[in-house]
C-alpha cells in the first residue's frame, strides 16, 4: 500500500510541476510580449514628435509663402465679403453684380403695357 500511495503523490506532483512550467512558460511569454507592445509605443512617440515637428516646419514655410504672395494678402473683409454680392440698382431697377466685367447687368424687360391716359 504504500508502494501506491507513493505513486499517486509522485504522479500528483508530476502534474503540479508540469502546471508550474506551463504557467512559467506563459508568464514568460506574456513578458516578452509586453515588452515589445512597449518598444512599439516608444517608437510610436518618436515617430509622433518628429512628425509634429516636421509639421510645424511645413505650416511655418506655407505661411511665409503665403505672406510672401500677394494672391494671399488680407483686405478689408467687409468689402471683400460685398463685392460680389448683387445688388439692386435704383436707377436702373435690376439687380447688378460688382464682379469684373463677366457679369452683365441684366437687360430691361419692357411689359409692353400700354400707358393708361390721364383724364
Amino acid at each position: 500500500m504504500m508502494n501506491a500511495d507513493m505513486d499517486a503523490v509522485e504522479a500528483e506532483n508530476q502534474v503540479e510541476l508540469e502546471e508550474k512550467t506551463r504557467l512559467i512558460n506563459q508568464v514568460l511569454e506574456l513578458q516578452h510580449t509586453l515588452e515589445d507592445l512597449s518598444a512599439r509605443v516608444d517608437a510610436v512617440k518618436e515617430e509622433n514628435l518628429k512628425l509634429k515637428s516636421e509639421n510645424q516646419v511645413l505650416g511655418q514655410y506655407i505661411e511665409n509663402l503665403m505672406s510672401a504672395s500677394s494672391v494671399f494678402q488680407t483686405t478689408d473683409t467687409k468689402s471683400k465679403r460685398n463685392f460680389w454680392r448683387p445688388r439692386w440698382d435704383l436707377a436702373e431697377g435690376d439687380w447688378r453684380s460688382r464682379g469684373p466685367d463677366r457679369f452683365q447687368p441684366a437687360p430691361r424687360i419692357s411689359r409692353g403695357y400700354p400707358s393708361i391716359p390721364d383724364l
